[in-house]
């Protein structure tokens, strides 16, 4: 198991204060950062898609 220090745990909290177990609150912010690059991702194909005419698929 991962053990967290305690400034990292703090800053876990101050990301996401609902959320008390510092396991879940990891885990929901690094789901949030792989949706946020997906995102920037396939912003980044349409863009290249409309003024090259390719695709990263």
């Amino acid at each position: 198991m991962l053990e967290l220090g305690g400034k990292i745990e703090e800053h876990l909290h101050f990301l996401n204060p609902e959320e008390r177990d510092t396991r879940k609150a990891l885990i929901t912010l690094l789901r949030r950062e792989y949706r946020r690059k997906l995102a920037h991702y396939e912003n980044l194909d349409q863009s290249f898609q409309k003024k090259y005419g390719v695709s990263f698929e």
